[in-house]
């Protein structure tokens, strides 16, 4: 007995060794029975099928830089009209307002000397990037910042070279950005994107919108902590023959873009330099701090609730308009959680050209339209309505000015 019980014990291990041979194989990558990787280089070179022609050509000069940006200028709650939280007090345990991030500006020409001016409004979103069907848009692009980052627009039609995303894409070489391209612009580096728009980037033939938005954002070696950092902004494509010289629809008499966003600066590529300036400015953080606040001990206070930026009402202002106007309204977002249906009080529009609505849904990577024909005048709240992200921070005011109001006469 005790002959067979040592042979069947043998027998099992055995068994073991064998199943852990192969386990381990197949761990390695070495199990010869899984299919090769089959992305044929050939596919990313340019169709010789695809012949574009624009119209126009727009160019563009835009660099990605490093700001301070302070989500509450006012340091006050101007929607509850008190203080804000303690999660968003500067202390000992928590950053507070104001955070190191990203942020897309644009200039007026290659020298990347004189900024454009831009919307009030528009916060921490980057400068709108406008076209006509039927144009090509080019972007000079330049980073300044100490990471890569790049452009990856939505909606335009681009060749590999532009798509401005870094991850493997063929099976020749198996790299994850591919070099000389826009997929991850290096830090200090410049390049020139491309983006044609043809007639499937704008609106549809049969429908009322003379325009329509897209996102644009980084996607290069870390999209969440490029995005979350910052670097987000709008596309509009006007319909042909519909836009200004400056590319903005003839029928609309002011447009306004709204990111509803919970900026996670705990995914940020700027967490530990702002540790450092905002926490530990005098060197007093013990490393068994530092490696707490890394490791999420600021989580809950660095979830930041915030339209364009701005939490609890746009302390800068700039969503103003004038009874009897027709606004335009382009709403998008990036993110993790980002899901927001955003409402405005007092006034109605219709969304995406197809019902009256007074709420719009996002989610991460959706830009809707609105067209509002404004009636009611008044100081109005628009805001997510998703209870704790109101309460939070995500609500802003629009300002409808009475049309024989002074405002409304300049």
């Amino acid at each position: 007995m005790s002959q067979f019980k040592a042979l069947v014990s043998n027998i099992a291990v055995l068994l073991i060794l064998s199943l852990s041979s192969v386990l381990i194989l197949a761990h390695n990558g070495e199990d010869h029975s899984l299919p090769k990787p089959n992305l044929p280089a050939e596919n990313n070179l340019p169709s010789k099928y695809f012949h574009f022609k624009p119209t126009r050509i727009r160019r563009y000069y835009i660099q990605a830089e490093k700001v301070e940006w302070n989500y509450g200028p006012y340091g006050k709650d101007m929607f509850m009209g008190m203080d804000f939280s303690a999660d968003n007090r500067p202390s000992n345990t928590t950053i507070g307002l104001k955070y190191l991030k990203a942020k897309y500006i644009e200039y007026t020409d290659k020298t990347f000397s004189t900024k454009k001016a831009q919307a009030p409004h528009l916060g921490i979103v980057g400068p709108i990037i406008r076209a006509e069907v039927g144009e090509q848009i080019r972007i000079l692009f330049k980073n300044a910042l100490e990471f890569p980052a790049g452009i990856h627009p939505h909606g335009v039609h681009y060749d590999k070279q532009s798509e401005g995303a870094a991850y493997v894409d063929n099976d020749k070489d198996m790299s994850f950005a591919t070099p000389g391209s826009g997929d991850a612009v290096a830090a200090g580096a410049t390049f020139e994107y491309i983006f044609n728009v043809p007639d499937r980037a704008g609106p549809l033939d049969n429908s009322p919108l003379s325009s329509i938005p897209w996102m644009y954002h980084s996607h290069a070696l870390d999209e969440p902590a490029e995005t979350q950092a910052g670097l987000i902004g709008f596309i509009v494509i006007t319909r042909k023959g519909f836009a200004r010289k400056n590319g903005s629809p003839k029928d609309v008499d002011r447009e306004f873009f709204v990111m509803p966003k919970i900026f996670d600066e705990q995914t940020s590529f700027f967490l530990d330099q702002n540790i450092q300036k905002y926490l530990n400015a005098s060197g007093q953080l013990t490393e068994a701090q530092y490696k707490a606040f890394k490791a999420g001990g600021l989580t809950a206070s660095n979830q930041k609730d915030s339209i364009n930026g701005y939490m609890s009402v746009n302390n800068i202002g700039g969503f103003d308009m004038c009874q009897g106007e027709r606004v335009r309204w382009y709403v998008g977002t990036i993110g993790n959680v980002d899901l927001h249906p955003v409402h405005w009080h007092g006034n109605v529009g219709l969304e995406d050209g197809i019902r009256l609505v007074d709420t719009v849904f996002v989610g991460p990577g959706i830009a809707r339209a609105l067209d509002m024909d404004v009636d009611n005048p008044g100081n109005w709240l628009f805001h997510c309505h998703i209870d704790n992200h109101h309460m939070d921070g995500m609500v802003d005011i629009f300002k409808v000015y009475h049309k024989h109001s002074d405002f409304c006469k300049k």
